[in-house]
């Protein structure tokens, strides 16, 4: 999406906004609500797929273990509609001793902080034992996507390749206990199901025939999923996240197309040159390391226990700003060797940072709140501004020196932005050992505020590839996509 199109769908994403139902926030994913019904939607696709029962000799399962899941089949029919909206979360319900259904789910408003599925069907499953030996429930149902191909592998399937049915993992108090697969096969966006193995066409067909309660609410019990947040003597709010993601600034550096055709495979080829270069810092616990093109350096870190390692670009700058920083966001996927930092500069002006140093100055960023900090970038997607374009009739009516930045609506938080820019200063800089990667380093004025005389401008590495742009000038307007880095200047 270029820089003008937020302008001009801003108000139909702030509409998009408000139908995200909060509850429909599980472990994995967050999902539009629908425009059809649930039971349209599943009438829908049934009637677009077929149900075929499977090959080989067919053994019916017992009655009391039929009766145990056609007692849950609304939430067998929940969970297949919630294929058709991208949704593989897992979901649960519990027997109460009165014999009513209870659906159980995992929510997150924050997406900031997340449960994987094993994680969620191990704290599910804890919990219904708890109750089940306290004497609170007497059965209860899990419902996730598996590899099981009718031959007893219900493990949990992590890649949409390995999606090939439903498991439901059950328990009851003196009765059945096990877990059942119910095969499928997608193709051409037509279901194949092949019914409950070891259920015969009439008992699967009576599970599947089940019509669910539009104005019901079927997750009655719901497990909200926080992120730890504290804030210390310091005045520095401090939030644990495991969304962390480095995968973007290192297709700012190799190119999306050279980064998407290797794999990954030429990040983890540089991580393992850079860390058995000399260390350029050791401590008590880590090890830094690392390979220098000019002013782009390739930065590994290890902790010296080997617990954990992480490897990311830092592009160096010798210019500072006082920032006052104020929140604090660790990347505990991370092994807290990362993090992304907020703050402000001048009363004017607030910035989100990736913290390259954070690893080694951890203690610094949590005591002290007014910092120098040496502020940098890398571009992922740049474009020119046309005049034309800052004047359309579809655009706000923009001044010939307007330029701003803006956090990126999906990847703000990890310290990207939007932004229309000056550029000032440009030259050549090409990386690897062999000048591979061709690029310049760019420095734009993000913020040209004449009266008050306040100008914000950084410098940003530009792999060729993420532009169509060949001759640059300086003076001309840019406009795009890049991560903003940071470190501190002591």
């Amino acid at each position: 999406m270029g820089i003008f199109d937020f302008f001009k769908t801003k108000k139909k994403i702030n509409q998009e906004e408000q139908s995200v139902l909060a509850e429909n926030r599980s472990a994995l994913s967050v999902n539009s609500q629908p425009k059809k019904s649930i039971n349209e939607m599943y009438a829908d696709r049934l009637n677009a797929s077929t149900l075929s029962q499977s090959t080989g000799i067919f053994q019916p399962a017992s009655e009391e273990q039929f009766q145990l899941i056609y007692k849950y089949r609304e939430y067998v029919v929940l969970f297949t509609s919630m294929m058709f909206r991208d949704n593989q979360s897992p979901i649960a319900a519990f027997e109460d001793t009165q014999n009513n259904l209870v659906g159980y789910l995992y929510v997150t408003k924050d997406m900031s902080f997340n449960y994987t599925v094993p994680e969620v069907l191990e704290m599910m499953e804890t919990e219904f034992e708890r109750r089940m030996s306290a004497g609170t429930i007497l059965s209860y149902a899990m419902f996730y996507h598996s590899e099981y191909n009718n031959d007893g592998n219900h493990a949990i399937a992590h890649e949409d390749s390995k999606y090939t049915a439903i498991t439901m993992k059950y328990n009851s108090v003196n009765g059945p206990k096990g877990s059942i697969g119910f095969p499928y096969s997608i193709e051409n966006n037509a279901v194949t199901y092949r019914g409950f193995s070891f259920f015969s066409d009439e008992q699967n067909a009576s599970i599947l025939s089940t019509e669910l309660d539009e104005a019901k609410n079927y997750f009655q019990e719901r497990v909200e999923i926080k992120p730890e947040i504290s804030e210390n003597e310091f005045g520095l709010t401090i939030k644990k996240v495991n969304n962390g993601s480095l995968g973007h600034m290192w297709s700012g550096i190799f190119g999306f197309d050279r980064l998407n055709k290797s794999q990954q495979n030429v990040v983890m080829e540089y991580a393992a040159l850079a860390m058995i270069q000399l260390p350029e810092t050791s401590t008590d616990e880590l090890i830094i390391s690392g390979l220098k093109y000019n002013e782009v350096i390739f930065r590994a870190i290890q902790k010296k226990d080997q617990s954990r390692t992480t490897f990311f670009p830092v592009l160096t700058n010798p210019e500072f700003i006082n920032v006052k920083n104020q929140f604090i966001a660790e990347w505990i996927n991370a092994g807290g060797l990362e993090a992304v930092i907020s703050g402000g500069s001048s009363d004017t002006f607030a910035m989100t940072y990736f913290a390259t140093d954070y690893a080694e100055k951890k203690a610094i960023y949590h005591s002290h709140s007014n910092l120098n900090i040496s502020l940098s970038g890398i571009i992922l997607y740049l474009s020119e501004v046309t005049e034309e374009e800052m004047h359309s009739d579809s655009a706000p009516d923009f001044s010939k020196d307007f330029t701003m930045y803006m956090p990126h609506k999906a990847l703000g938080e990890l310290g990207v932005y939007d932004f229309i820019g000056i550029l000032e200063e440009i030259h050549d800089m090409n990386l690897l050992e062999d000048g591979n990667i061709s690029g310049h380093i760019l420095k734009i004025r993000l913020i040209n505020d004449v009266v008050a005389n306040g100008r914000f401008s950084i410098p940003m590495f530009l792999n060729n590839d993420n532009t169509e742009i060949r001759n640059f000038q300086v003076g001309m307007k840019l406009g795009g996509l890049f991560q903003m880095q940071g470190e501190i200047k002591l």
